[in-house]
């Protein structure tokens, strides 16, 4: 390492130790693997192809056996050959992820913390640390605070990239924090885009009417939630269906599957057929 890496290295390591506990070890790995991506000689970080946001529905609405089959399909999606040929795709061939669950207005947890991913190991470990973590659940669906927070995790981290995406999952509507869709209009106006992945593994009598039923779901994620270039909402309502969406997702999110289209603002072509600002039937959840 040339010295000024070694410098900044010391730097990093001495920084660390002053703040202790307050940091988790997930963040030191974070820091660490961005400081080794330094560049002396352009006096920048390393760039990549996307900044994407992983945003995870862990509210009590979602069971632990659903909980368990979205925590399975975002690992081995992210360790899909497919997902791994999209990365390399791109000019410079990687990408960076941060992944976190979300629930009510004031809960937000940070699963994996920014990670640059080029190789399979690097895939490896994001997917692990998605295994890792707990099954917990958390009352509350605030779609527009865990849009909050992704724009939050956005904004000047070190990494250069070229486009930047909100991924969010859920199974309901937005029923607590702020409006959905200023909050929405807001996070879009900084140029990234929102996708969506709405879930719909009800009971039966879910699946027939209600604000979890299947058509009700899509509908609100592609009326209320999804925006920005090229925006795009994938629909799941079987179990078996979920990894293979969620790798078909991530593989257009990344590759950008129609390159010589222009992208555009996402504006759905449907009127719209829910209350984006309804706080759903069931705020507890």
């Amino acid at each position: 390492m040339p010295q000024s890496g070694r410098v900044r290295r010391r730097w990093l390591v001495k920084s660390v130790n002053r703040v202790g506990s307050a940091l988790s070890w997930r963040i030191v790995v974070a820091m660490i693997a961005l400081a080794a991506l330094w560049s002396p000689a352009a006096g920048e970080l390393v760039g990549v192809d996307l900044q994407l946001v992983i945003a995870i529905d862990v509210s009590s609405s979602m069971d632990e056996s659903r909980r368990q089959v979205q925590r399975e399909g975002y690992a081995h999606a992210i360790r899909s050959a497919e997902v791994l040929a999209a990365i390399k795709s791109g000019p410079h061939g990687r990408i960076a992820i941060a992944c976190f669950g979300w629930a009510r207005p004031d809960y937000q947890r940070v699963i994996v913390p920014w990670t640059i991913v080029e190789t399979p190991a690097d895939a490896d470990a994001v997917a692990h640390a998605i295994e890792q973590e707990p099954l917990a659940s958390e009352a509350g669906t605030s779609i527009s605070a865990a849009l909050l927070f992704s724009e939050r995790l956005l904004r000047p981290t070190g990494i250069r990239a070229d486009r930047k995406i909100i991924d969010v999952s859920g199974d309901g509507p937005n029923n607590s924090g702020p409006l959905l869709r200023p909050t929405r209009a807001s996070v879009l106006a900084g140029g990234v885009t929102i996708n969506g992945l709405a879930i719909a593994l009800q009971t039966k009598e879910e699946r027939t009417f209600g604000p979890f039923a299947f058509k009700t779901i899509r509908s609100y994620y592609r009326d209320c939630v999804i925006g920005g270039a090229g925006a795009f909402v994938i629909a799941v309502d079987e179990v078996d269906d979920f990894e293979p969406a969620i790798r078909t997702k991530l593989t257009t999110e990344i590759a950008e599957m129609h390159p010589l289209t222009q992208r555009v603002a996402y504006v759905s072509k449907h009127p719209l057929a829910v209350d984006c600002e309804a706080s759903g039937s069931r705020p507890g959840r």
